[in-house]
């Protein structure tokens, strides 16, 4: 797939985004709740950690009602970086591979994403520099 005009830069929000999930998961895991998805405290940390709080609504707690969270795990796990087994969210082996490097990363998103994320666009980003392509 080719990477869009403008280069992978306009992937570094959703990478930046993408890895904080990978290190917070880190190599022990997250146990989910038992409706299988991230515990509150996970939820309000990526919201406040990646700054997205201000531009949502809600108590931001609860993975289920606040989709840019539910997103980031979703796109994660499509891409393959994640995965769940047996009631816990795990690193694939490349989503190790990835975590640890920030520009490997940003490439192999550029190579897998045909535009970024909604919620790697301008109005969710933490990074500085062009808001993602609408």
């Amino acid at each position: 797939m080719p990477i869009p005009e403008g280069g992978d830069r306009h992937f570094q929000p959703a990478a930046t985004a993408l890895r904080w999930l990978l290190t917070r998961v880190g190599g022990q895991g997250i146990r989910l709740t038992a409706a299988g998805y991230l515990p509150p405290a996970v939820v309000t940390a990526a919201m406040d950690e990646l700054r997205w709080r201000e531009l949502w609504i809600g108590t931001c707690t609860r993975e289920d009602t606040t989709a840019p969270v539910f997103a980031l795990r979703e796109t994660a796990a499509q891409l393959r970086l994640l995965r769940r087994y047996r009631g816990q969210l795990l690193l694939t082996k490349k989503g190790t591979a990835l975590r640890d490097d920030p520009e490997a990363l940003r490439r192999y998103l550029a190579a897998s994403l045909p535009t970024p994320p909604w919620w790697a666009s301008g109005r969710y980003a933490t990074d500085a520099g062009s808001a993602a392509p609408s």
